[in-house]
């Protein structure tokens, strides 16, 4: 099958649009994109192998396993794509959820309590790149009347470009904090960054976290019409801890914008769950332990500290922390604030990854039993000599580390 125009990419409603390889299903538009380690025009066999029914590529392919669209830049195309989409049904509604801390969670709770009374679809998992979302925007938005997409940024001008792409009515803004903050200088910076979803020329209603206001970038670019949003009290919400509640009232206030019922909110409250390793409650071993390791960065390690349920008398709070990712400058000084909470509210430490160095000396230095590790499986050892039945264990970490295989996930029954 040949796609010679872009618009046919768009009016094939059967088409699904995919930048890797491996998710190629029949009838996909596979986009060649080249990345730091791999590029994708060397993957163009396996995408047709795979039902691909075209590619789009931006480089000369000799003897091509399948149609090919030429393009001069793939990503550049696979964004004006998603652009088009969304200029194509103007009548759909578009949400989007950035910050540092509880995009995954709070998306997925907006889209639960929204889903009770209207047609919605929301992007998988963390698909939130400047590749990611616009693929969420070209295969979700033409199924549903509302799209939730979520939204992250490394550097300045990535929100924008985002906002530009999905021109989203709605937004929120959770918490701001260093997280992916290699390629900025300060706080404030960040907060600028994030405040570049603002931009969005179909924006009609922002939902901020209070504590995103404390920020002049912030004050500087609000919108005109907003919400503050933060702790409430709620004896429908099953969660108890302090970020948790938070994001389900970010949830709340925007279903209750979008007039979705008060029964209907109800009904959905009963059914929010942590997506995987956020947050997620296991019963280990007779051990209780909250599965925060998808990613970390300070705020949201200070929060499940400051979270973690407390143990039995005469047992322990365990912490198997990772170091935190892409924080360039502020790396020392993001891990020593880290470090003083856990002294704080845990009774042992076992931490991996060399930026974590500075906790296992705080802890030294004040005589508490701390262990420090450049080897995984010596990390997971330790961790089964010294866990014990009615302990609670937190494991929270830059998702490279992927804590989670700290437990034998046979062993592990998640509860609630």
């Amino acid at each position: 099958m040949a796609l010679n125009a872009f618009e046919d990419l768009l009016n094939e409603k059967h088409l699904s649009h995919v930048a890797d390889s491996r998710l190629v299903t029949p009838g996909s538009v596979f986009y060649a994109l080249r990345g730091l380690k791999v590029d994708g025009h060397d993957f163009l066999h396996q995408a047709k192998q795979n039902g691909a029914v075209c590619a789009v590529v931006d480089k000369e392919i000799i003897d091509p396993p399948l149609p090919l669209i030429y393009v001069e830049n793939v990503l550049l195309t696979l964004q004006l794509l998603a652009k088009r989409c969304v200029d194509n049904y103007p009548e759909k509604m578009i949400i989007g959820v950035t910050g540092s801390c509880g995009k995954t969670t709070t998306k997925e709770f907006i889209a639960t309590l929204l889903e009770q009374e209207l047609v919605i679809e929301k992007s998988p998992l963390s698909w939130n790149s400047q590749v990611t979302m616009p693929l969420c925007i070209l295969n979700l938005l033409p199924k549903a009347d509302i799209l939730v997409l979520e939204m992250a940024m490394s550097q300045k001008g990535e929100i924008a470009r985002l906002a530009e792409l999905a021109s989203p009515q709605i937004v929120v803004l959770t918490p701001i904090t260093y997280a992916h903050s290699a390629f900025f200088s300060d706080i404030e910076e960040i907060a600028s960054a994030k405040a570049e979803i603002f931009t969005s020329k179909r924006l009609a209603k922002a939902f901020i976290h209070q504590d995103a206001l404390e920020y002049v970038e912030i004050q500087k670019k609000l919108p005109s019409s907003f919400e503050i949003f933060g702790y409430e009290e709620n004896g429908d919400i099953l969660f108890k801890e302090r970020h948790m509640v938070e994001n389900v009232v970010a949830a709340i206030k925007v279903a209750k914008h979008l007039k979705v019922s008060d029964e209907g909110i109800k009904k959905g409250l009963k059914e929010l769950k942590t997506a995987p390793h956020r947050f997620d409650k296991k019963l280990y071993k007779g051990a209780v332990v909250i599965d925060d390791s998808y990613n970390a960065n300070p705020k949201s390690m200070v929060a499940a500290l400051e979270n973690m349920p407390k143990p039995k008398e005469g047992n322990k709070r365990i912490a198997l922390l990772g170091s935190m990712a892409e924080l360039g400058a502020h790396e020392t000084m993001a891990h020593q604030l880290v470090a003083k909470k856990a002294l704080e509210t845990i009774d042992v430490l076992l931490c991996v990854g060399s930026a974590c160095k500075v906790m296992f000396d705080l802890f030294q230095a004040n005589g508490k039993k701390a262990f420090f590790f450049e080897n995984y499986e010596e990390m997971k050892r330790c961790f089964h000599e010294i866990v014990e039945e009615n302990d609670v264990v937190l494991l929270k970490g830059s998702n490279k580390h992927k804590l989670w295989t700290m437990l034998d996930q046979e062993s592990s029954i998640s509860i609630f």
